[in-house]
């Protein structure tokens, strides 16, 4: 996957964390990123993505 996709869909879930909106909604919103840019990756799939991603935490 393109670091672009993964950049947006990170930024949208820390800036949404951020500003105080809950961990699920973020979450489902950094996936809905991905999924806008890469309609072909699955629901599930954009879901594990996103989620290691998060769990990575900020790149060095």
């Amino acid at each position: 996957m393109p670091d672009d996709a993964r950049e947006a869909s990170l930024r949208a879930y820390t800036e949404l964390r951020r500003r105080g909106q809950p961990d699920p909604s973020a979450f489902e919103a950094a996936v809905t990123v991905l999924r806008c840019r890469y309609p072909q990756v699955a629901p599930k799939e954009a879901r594990f993505m996103v989620a290691d991603w998060i769990g990575d935490g900020p790149e060095a």
